[in-house]
């Protein structure tokens, strides 16, 4: 049995709390609604990535780095392949919804479409220039994944399966995802006195952080699990994450994109490392409808839209989605690119 043959099934070299498992076994388990139904999730691993954003002040042509810090998060080895087979499964589902709604060519975040955020920029661009005078309106949706409500993705879920009640197999990675406990990776290595520096001879000498009997009696019992009490939020990272935050945006989507086409407009959902950016090719006159649907449709999210004109740039703060602010206008020329 190759594991080509299955997708969804990769190996992670990373330590985890259990050891990594072949093809065979992944199979035994995620085929079985039975086992997934029953199984019980780890905890994630989480630590913060540190990367800098760079560039110059016009002022003192100097170089400033400014620091961005990033959770990153991962699931054990069984977990993972139980969100990647289930991720797979709903995938064709909302790939149907896309299709029957006739937006496949407007969603284009964490979708396989053999283009880069690059590829996606250019054709919002070269849409703009095609429509000559109008503007162009992109929305940031700040800690997205930290703010997604579980009751709305819980429907958006049944609404996919067209079910009012998740199957069992289904709710156990529901609650799973939206009720997850996490370890801070620093921690758990340092209880465990496991090396942080020398991964490659870790990885060697070591299959998993800690047997199960160490896991009940040391990791749980020091305290180091952390639940998530809220009914928001997931972590990002996991194999299945980015599929479910699309699912949750859907009927945005939809309704989104049918308000805009109204209007003679064209709507993107693109997503840009961690940020969602909507870019919404409009008139100058229907800018302000716009965000007034935007308001009627999300009122839970902060916005920040940046508006290019033909020869101008106006730039609108929409706070908590239910009001507007112009805050820079500008004569100059600004060369079509994006803010972020």
């Amino acid at each position: 049995m190759k594991s080509c043959d299955y997708p969804w099934f990769r190996k992670r070299g990373y330590l985890h709390f259990d050891r990594p498992i072949s093809v065979e076994h992944a199979l035994d388990i995620v085929t079985n609604p039975n086992t997934v139904a029953t199984h019980s999730f780890l905890p994630i691993i989480n630590f913060t990535s540190t990367t800098f954003k760079i560039h110059k002040d016009k002022s003192t042509n100097a170089i400033i780095k400014t620091p961005k810090d990033r959770p990153i998060a991962y699931s054990s080895h069984i977990d993972s392949h139980i969100y990647s087979y289930y991720a797979e499964i709903l995938n064709h589902l909302y790939e149907e919804q896309l299709y029957d709604n006739a937006i496949s060519n407007n969603v284009l975040a964490f979708r396989a479409l053999g283009k880069s955020n690059i590829n996606f920029a250019h054709e919002a661009f070269q849409e703009i220039k095609l429509r000559g005078n109008c503007s162009a309106v992109a929305l940031d949706l700040s800690k997205f994944f930290d703010t997604l409500d579980h009751s709305i993705l819980k429907n958006a879920w049944c609404s996919l399966l067209a079910t009012n009640k998740l199957p069992k197999d289904h709710y156990a990675i529901f609650k799973a995802i939206t009720k997850y406990s996490k370890v801070d990776k620093e921690d758990v290595y340092d209880l465990m006195g496991i090396p942080k520096n020398n991964t490659r001879h870790t990885k060697n000498t070591r299959k998993q952080i800690c047997s199960f009997s160490e896991f009940r009696n040391k990791v749980r019992k020091s305290n180091l699990i952390v639940p998530n009490k809220s009914d928001f939020g997931i972590p990002q990272g996991s194999p299945i994450s980015a599929l479910l935050s699309n699912i949750y945006m859907l009927n945005f989507d939809i309704e989104m994109n049918k308000y805009v086409s109204l209007i003679g407009g064209k709507y993107f959902n693109l997503w840009i490392s961690s940020f969602t950016h909507n870019g919404i090719q409009l008139n100058k006159k229907a800018v302000e409808a716009f965000m007034g649907e935007i308001a009627k449709r999300d009122s839970k999210v902060e916005y920040v839209a940046h508006v290019w004109f033909d020869k101008s740039t106006l730039s609108y703060m929409v706070e908590h989605g239910n009001s507007y602010l112009p805050k820079r206008i500008s004569n100059t020329r600004k060369s079509l690119k994006p803010t972020c």
